[in-house]
C-alpha cells in the first residue's frame, strides 16, 4: 500500500516546501564536483532500473526510490558503510527524489553524513 509512504510524505517532507524541491537544507547537499573530489565515497543511485541500466555512475548502487521508501533498516545496512565519518551521497535524475531519500534515510540513520548530489545526474553529466 502506498498510503505509509504518502503519509510519511505529508508528514516529513510537505512541511518543508510544498513541492519538494527544497526538502534538504543547503547543508544537506553536495556539488558534483564534490563528489568528484572523493574518489571511493558510497554513491546511492535512486533513479528507477530502467534509468540506472540506460546510465549510471561508476561504483553507484540502484536503490529506486520507491523501492527504498519502502525498506526497513535492516533491509538498507548492506548499502550504509559502518565508518559513521563516511559520507554517503544519493542522487536521482534531477535532484528532487534523492533530497527526500536523505530525509528518509536520516530517520534511520541519524549518526550517518548523508548528502543530496544537487542536480541529479543530469547536473553531474559533462558534455
Amino acid at each position: 500500500s502506498s498510503r505509509p509512504l504518502k503519509q510519511w510524505y505529508q508528514r516529513r517532507v510537505r512541511g518543508k516546501n510544498k513541492e519538494f524541491k527544497n526538502a534538504s537544507q543547503r547543508e544537506e547537499r553536495v556539488t558534483c564536483q564534490e563528489v568528484r573530489d572523493r574518489p571511493g565515497c558510497t554513491l546511492i543511485d535512486v533513479r528507477p532500473k530502467v534509468e540506472f541500466g540506460i546510465c549510471a555512475i561508476k561504483d553507484s548502487v540502484n536503490i529506486p526510490f520507491v523501492d527504498l521508501m519502502r525498506m526497513k533498516k535492516e533491509d538498507v545496512a548492506p548499502y550504509i558503510p559502518g565508518d559513521t565519518t563516511e559520507p554517503v551521497f544519493l542522487f536521482c535524475r534531477a535532484g528532487i527524489n534523492s533530497q527526500i531519500a536523505v530525509q528518509f534515510l536520516k530517520e534511520h540513520y541519524p549518526e550517518h553524513t548523508l548528502k543530496d548530489v544537487i542536480g541529479g545526474i543530469f547536473g553531474c553529466v559533462q558534455i
